[in-house]
């Protein structure tokens, strides 16, 4: 077994003055090092000894960093919203049926891997197409990849949230209409499901396009999932809305059949 030199230094006089001897020795790595020889024992390298205690301290503050990330992305995605059905989902959980659905897949992926020029430029994307093709999944896929490396997020159907903002209607309600509608602009991304439920009236629609609108302004990107392709949004709401929805990113067309026909469910 090695004794190095600074533990010598915490040895009794006596012990010291026993019959240790200095040698020059040489490491594989570092080079010749001047040993300390008692009893046939050799000090190892120091420089190889200092090594590792770097590394152990490096692997050390790795963990810790490994475990705090963790524990943000627990404490954001506690604070996201998204239901229990959606609360573990990724792409891998995605059943891929078609070259169509690939291309989604990898799309979404791309965007998930580009969040920080995402970020910068406030890109937002709508998901559309039919019944059942797994907007909703993927469009939570997103948002759980953004939370898990450390974006905040919120998961929140269009119906719910016109409710959160009729809320403040009533006498006497603690926030005004205007702070409810700024608590969805504070999240880094925003995944609004199910578009256009719930909002029907012209004030639903203008209340839902001020939402959007302070979104866009503050750079925010909106995963947005619905039946309606963006003509037909153009077309019942208004060309703006629509723009806005895909502002500096794109729509994205889920083609293919829903799953329920398919036998996958």
């Amino acid at each position: 077994m090695g004794i190095i030199k600074s533990e010598l230094m915490k040895l009794p006089d006596k012990i010291i003055s026993l019959d240790i001897k200095r040698k020059m020795l040489n490491c594989n790595i570092h080079g010749d090092y001047e040993a300390y020889v008692t009893n046939n024992h050799y000090s190892v390298c120091p420089d190889c000894v200092e090594e590792e205690l770097q590394n152990e301290r490096r692997a050390r503050n790795e963990e810790l960093r490994r475990n705090q990330v963790k524990a943000k992305a627990i404490s954001i995605m506690k604070k996201s919203a998204v239901p229990p059905l959606f609360r573990d989902v990724s792409f891998d959980d995605f059943v891929i049926t078609c070259k169509e659905a690939e291309k989604v897949i990898v799309t979404l992926k791309q965007y998930v891997d580009a969040r920080t020029r995402v970020l910068e430029g406030g890109k937002s994307i709508l998901l559309h197409g039919g019944y059942r093709t797994g907007k909703s999944m993927l469009g939570v896929s997103v948002i759980n990849e953004m939370m898990n490396a450390g974006n905040t997020a919120m998961y929140i159907k269009s119906s719910d949230m016109i409710e959160y903002v009729k809320r403040t209607w009533r006498p006497g309600y603690e926030i005004s209409q205007d702070e409810q509608m700024d608590k969805f602009v504070e999240f880094d991304f925003l995944c609004v499901d199910n578009f256009p439920w719930g909002i029907n009236s012209e004030k639903e629609r203008q209340i839902f396009t001020a939402i959007i609108d302070r979104r866009v302004e503050n750079l925010r990107p909106t995963i947005t999932t619905s039946r309606m392709s963006p003509k037909e949004i153009e077309k019942k709401f208004h060309a703006e809305l629509s723009e806005r929805l895909t502002f500096r990113g794109a729509a994205i067309h889920f083609s293919w059949e829903k799953y329920k026909t398919q036998g996958l469910f």
